[in-house]
């Protein structure tokens, strides 16, 4: 499955029309690159426009558990059918405590900021739909491709050894490439931002071989 990578409302209803997105991703940085001029409006149109999962994050301090709460249940009441809880892995465990709290209540959570299979782990013990593993901040900081493709298969194995429900969201996109490395290590979902989404159906070859083929069919109607 692929989630839209993207807060603009119009690279959105561009993404969605062609069909092969299931839900929204959202987070601080990309609302800010679409400067809505009234957020919970915003997000509602998002919601309105996905028909599926749309994560929204959290924005309160994490010293503050009762104003988290708050902050979760009012943003879920925008659009409880759509709208998931996006909770950063504090360092504290008030990430993990905040969703277990919520799952409980039927709130769902998305656990993001995963950069090792021990936080995908608490966050699947925690009740949350999805863990949010950042792949290629895993391949900044471990140097390696080799080791952020492990923590999600690791994290696909553990998953589908105890049973647990939560799916594996996978974000830090940068190259066309990491969308198929990272359904074939076993994300269930990776996340599209709009630019990389626009060289998915991009190949050199391709576009040479669609050129060849409209020759050949102008020639052919030459000789008619």
């Amino acid at each position: 499955m692929l989630y839209a990578d993207t807060a603009d409302l119009s690279e959105l209803e561009e993404m969605l029309s062609i069909g092969i997105f299931d839900g929204v991703t959202t987070n601080q940085k990309i609302l800010l690159t679409a400067n809505p001029s009234d957020y919970e409006d915003h997000l509602k149109q998002i919601c309105k426009m996905s028909g599926g999962d749309v994560s929204v994050e959290l924005t309160e301090n994490p010293k503050d558990f009762n104003k988290l709460l708050e902050e979760a249940s009012h943003l879920y009441e925008l659009a409880p059918k759509e709208i998931v809880i996006k909770v950063p892995m504090w360092r504290d465990g008030t990430g993990v405590a905040l969703s277990s709290s919520l799952s409980n209540d039927g709130i769902p959570v998305n656990i993001t900021c995963l950069m090792s299979v021990n936080q995908a782990i608490v966050g699947c013990l925690a009740g949350a739909r999805y863990v949010s593993l950042f792949y290629n901040r895993m391949k900044d900081y471990y140097k390696s491709e080799e080791a952020a493709n492990a923590v999600i298969q690791y994290t696909r194995g553990l998953i589908d050894r105890f049973g647990w429900e939560s799916k594996i969201i996978a974000g830090s996109i940068r190259k066309p490439e990491d969308v198929a490395m990272c359904l074939l290590m076993g994300a269930d979902i990776v996340t599209v931002p709009y630019k990389i989404y626009k060289l998915l159906f991009y190949h050199e070859k391709t576009e040479e071989t669609i050129a060849e083929f409209d020759a050949a069919w102008a020639e052919y109607r030459k000789r008619r």
